[in-house]
């Protein structure tokens, strides 16, 4: 089986690295991109959304891999819990991040959310509101309405890389899996997270992960005009901790779903710190989750993960 999974490994990587990356390079080079980059950062967005779970299926037609571990049964009788759990636990690591920034960096932090308040003008009755209780209605919002709206976008990206790529991962790095003691096409065992292989595993997809995001960070944010090598250290420092979080609530579930949950919240709340922000944000510190202070709450989150050992024999669950 390890020599299978090497195999389908690494055309599951060229298929959802090989696909964004050529459509971002070739509209690099266009008219389009120079005229309107928006459009051309929509474009390419919506390409590297929608590769992950295509390299999904195809590298399961390709290598002619069974159809029975695809992880996309809810699950939700038991593991119900780290849905709820992926759900709100970003928005705590969301307000430590936050709270860290401002609190050693207070000539940032604007009591007034000036950078709320434009983004309401249009609406008369945000006026009226305080700033927290605006920034509260807000979060709701975000939590009740665009976070189940954008968990449904996310299932393409974590269908590839959580569903697929983790579990093949997980088997190729656990230090006692061996090609003798596992059958061919044997699903990985889920309900247990704390393993050596589940640990490197998420680890490493969660810097696959940061890695193959980086021509469409350079298409769509401030770090293209200067991407170095320890803003792209920082940026996989948030990926590989978010993906400890994810990879956690699926193994522990036996679902994808807990990962497409989480991974919709925090691309929803992610712009909550900036509410208060007073000036330009410090890429590689925050106020934004994927600086070193903003995103300290999702670190805390993975090394809480990590370094936690269970009292008892962690149970399995059916896929």
């Amino acid at each position: 089986m390890l020599k299978s999974d090497t195999k389908r490994i690494c055309i599951f990587l060229a298929l959802a690295f090989g696909i964004p990356w050529s459509t971002a390079l070739i509209l690099s080079q266009t008219v389009l991109k120079r005229d309107n980059p928006l459009q051309a950062a929509a474009m390419a967005n919506g390409i590297f959304i929608a590769t992950p779970w295509l390299a999904n299926l195809l590298t399961r037609l390709i290598t002619r891999e069974s159809w029975k571990d695809l992880w996309l049964k809810p699950n939700f009788r038991i593991g119900w819990k780290y849905w709820l759990a992926l759900w709100l636990l970003p928005l705590l690591a969301v307000i430590i991040g936050g709270l860290l920034f401002y609190a050693i960096f207070p000539q940032s932090f604007d009591p007034a959310a000036g950078a709320l308040r434009k983004m309401t003008a249009n609406l008369p009755a945000a006026a009226t509101l305080s700033p927290g209780l605006l920034a509260l209605q807000i979060t709701l919002s975000i939590l009740f309405i665009s976070s189940p709206i954008n968990a449904i976008a996310s299932l393409g990206e974590e269908f590839g890389w959580r569903a697929y790529l983790l579990q093949k991962l997980c088997n190729r790095l656990d230090q006692h899996t061996s090609a003798e003691s596992v059958k061919e096409d044997e699903s990985l065992e889920v309900g247990t997270f704390h393993t050596a292989g589940a640990y490197k595993g998420a680890l490493l997809t969660g810097a696959i992960h940061g890695i193959w995001h980086l021509p469409l960070i350079v298409m769509t944010s401030s770090y293209s005009a200067g991407l170095t090598l320890l803003t792209v250290l920082v940026y996989l420092v948030f990926t590989m901790s978010l993906s400890v979080l994810f990879s956690w609530g699926v193994l522990k579930s036996g679902s994808v779903w807990p990962a497409a949950i989480g991974h919709g919240v925090v691309n929803a709340l992610s712009v909550l710190p900036g509410f208060f922000l007073a000036g330009q944000p410090l890429p590689l510190l925050g106020p934004d989750p994927s600086g070193l202070l903003g995103g300290s709450g999702f670190i805390i989150l993975a090394l809480s993960l990590l370094f936690y050992r269970p009292a008892k024999t962690e149970l399995t669950v059916q896929k």
